[in-house]
């Protein structure tokens, strides 16, 4: 399958210095705990019908053969196709702070070059569960087929990851398992295989989502 350009043209942008990213992602983090704070039965009813199950607007699915058949990739190479779904390919990642939660669950992440970026992942997390304790600071993520994006597909705002299928998410249960994995994913497709591969948990598609409500 050919890779498919969605949204917007597809360009070479650029990183923004760990600084910024780190500054930006607090003032949103900052505002969004003021905001749930100062109303917390308005946020509440916002959460709760805002959270839910929404359409998969990138049309994005996880590999056939999963994360066997990708490779592993880095925030600065898939920054260079922005508006691109980077099939075949699977992003490492480590939760470096705690996530907030308005439509989707909100992190800010670090790739294996120590870059920063904020990642959105929709459906990943039900309205009833709890977000920091799903993906508490120091998680280790896989993100297949990533996708970066301008924040509310604003040109002038930060470059963003977003996720919409909850299937194309690995959360691994230790550092140890997520460190195995991706010392064989970045063998690519014609490396070598094993069960190690699969030893992360990944969520059901959304239709199912619906059922467990």
């Amino acid at each position: 399958m050919s890779d498919k350009k969605a949204g917007p043209p597809v360009y070479a942008g650029r990183l923004l210095p760990d600084q910024f990213n780190l500054m930006h992602y607090k003032q949103a983090y900052d505002q969004q705990k003021q905001e749930e704070h100062q109303d917390q039965g308005r946020n509440k009813i916002r959460v709760n019908v805002r959270n839910t199950v929404t359409p998969h607007s990138l049309n994005v699915m996880p590999p056939p053969n999963g994360i066997e058949g990708t490779r592993a990739t880095t925030l600065q190479e898939i920054v260079q196709k922005v508006n691109y779904i980077h099939k075949g390919k699977t992003l490492f990642v480590e939760v470096v702070h705690e996530p907030y939660r308005v439509v989707g669950t909100t992190m800010l992440v670090r790739d294996d070059n120590l870059n920063l970026i904020s990642a959105s992942l929709y459906n990943y997390v039900l309205p009833h569960e709890d977000h920091t304790e799903i993906f508490p600071e120091g998680s280790c993520l896989a993100i297949m087929e990533p996708f970066m994006k301008h924040s509310r597909d604003d040109p002038n705002r930060e470059l963003a990851l977003r996720c919409d299928n909850p299937q194309c998410i690995i959360l691994y249960p230790t550092k140890a398992d997520w460190l195995r994995t991706k010392s064989l994913a970045g063998m690519g497709p014609a490396g070598r295989r094993s069960n190690a591969l699969s030893t992360g948990q990944t969520k059901l598609d959304p239709s199912e989502l619906r059922k467990k409500g």
